[in-house]
């Protein structure tokens, strides 16, 4: 009597479940199933065929229809005790120059990303203080890294470059290994890195040939339209510099990306060195290339950053004194609107954007008073 209560207990669970409809018992499977494969980790799945053939009976015909059944097992996922992932890798941010030192001294326990990571963190503790390529310790560590840089990734050995770069190591036979190993890595390195390959190979007419120059210069257009504003606005003066700008590098890439895209030189901090550069470069008679420059610097007046507006406007006046045809565009006269605004920022407006909302509560409080006792002076003077 219990089991028959039971079973129709059961059954008005179930036609509540479904609200009262007729749901097949396969519909009920394959609800189940669609829960059991949410949860692989405790669920495992399998097949298996409904019937059981006998491929030993010489009757059978081929190819067989062999329907199989999906089942799912149980299977509670084994509980392992983890241990603790402990990192040790050096951490040279929290490091003060002393600790990257004592820990330089241990070179044969580091590995080769810290000791990067230490060279260049030890440069910017140093501030230009002291030559640090004097220290045994800072010497033997680049030593190592220059004797690992055939093994280094893309991103270390360019780390490696600036680091060489940064403590003022110009020996010829060292970046000319530099030189060969960048060789190898050309035909596959992203443009982010390439950006900074152009400017550590060609700041210094020492640091690389000109064939090698020549060779940067030639893959230039391949990785221009994904290189950030500051590396393209050096790639375009170091190739200006050794006279490697051709009218297929100019007008087919550099022309079309700063005709379309030179408001991305104002948030870059680039826009003045891209001024200079077509200035000195006596790019006058760009027909398509100025009006929209000018168009663009009017449009985002308001977006030039507060310290890029003194220069701006001091290339925009060169620039009008060396090409009076531009006047046309109304260069001077967005170089004052850009003038007015960085007098603005360097005066009151500057002093007004600095303060903090407390001290501005404070000023607007004061103001409020000080106008309160002059309409009392003059209501008590009126007769």
């Amino acid at each position: 009597m219990q089991n028959l209560l039971k079973s129709y207990s059961q059954l008005w669970v179930n036609q509540i479940k479904y609200e009262f409809r007729h749901v097949s018992i396969r519909s009920k499977t394959n609800s189940r199933h669609r829960y059991y494969a949410t949860k692989p980790q405790q669920f495992y799945r399998f097949y298996e065929m409904r019937k059981k053939f006998d491929f030993k009976n010489d009757d059978l015909t081929f190819p067989i229809n062999i329907p199989l059944k999906q089942r799912y097992a149980y299977r509670p996922q084994r509980q392992f005790k983890k241990a603790t992932p402990q990192n040790d890798y050096l951490n040279t941010e929290i490091m003060s120059g002393n600790e990257i030192l004592l820990y330089l001294e241990q070179l044969d326990n580091l590995r080769i990303n810290e000791i990067l990571n230490s060279l260049e963190r030890l440069h910017k503790f140093n501030k230009g203080q002291f030559n640090l390529i004097e220290h045994p310790w800072v010497k033997a560590a680049l030593d190592k890294a220059f004797l690992e840089h055939n093994h280094l990734t893309k991103t270390q050995f360019i780390q490696l470059l600036n680091i060489y770069s940064n403590y003022g190591i110009e020996t010829p036979e060292v970046w000319i290994k530099f030189e060969e190993r960048m060789l190898k890595l050309l035909p596959n390195i992203p443009a982010k890195l390439f950006g900074e390959c152009v400017r550590l190979f060609m700041e210094k007419s020492e640091r690389s040939s000109d064939e090698f120059k020549k060779q940067m210069s030639l893959v230039i257009p391949v990785h221009l339209n994904k290189m950030s504003p500051q590396a393209t606005a050096k790639a375009f003066e170091m190739v200006y510099k050794y006279n490697l700008m051709t009218d297929y590098l100019f007008f087919d890439h550099f022309h079309f990306i700063l005709r379309k895209r030179f408001k991305w030189f104002l948030m870059e901090r680039a826009c003045p060195l891209m001024l200079r550069l077509l200035r000195e470069a006596n790019f006058e008679t760009c027909e398509f290339l100025w009006p929209e420059v000018y168009k663009q610097l009017d449009a985002e007046l308001d977006r030039i950053p507060k310290d890029q507006c003194a220069p701006i406007r001091d290339e925009l006046v060169k620039i009008g004194e060396a090409f009076p045809s531009h006047s046309q565009y109304n260069n001077i006269i967005i170089a004052k609107k850009i003038g007015a605004r960085a007098t603005w920022e360097a005066t009151l407006g500057g002093q007004a954007r600095r303060l903090s909302l407390v001290e501005i509560v404070k000023n607007d409080i004061l103001y409020f008073k000080e106008k309160q006792k002059l309409f009392r002076s003059q209501s008590q003077q009126s007769p």
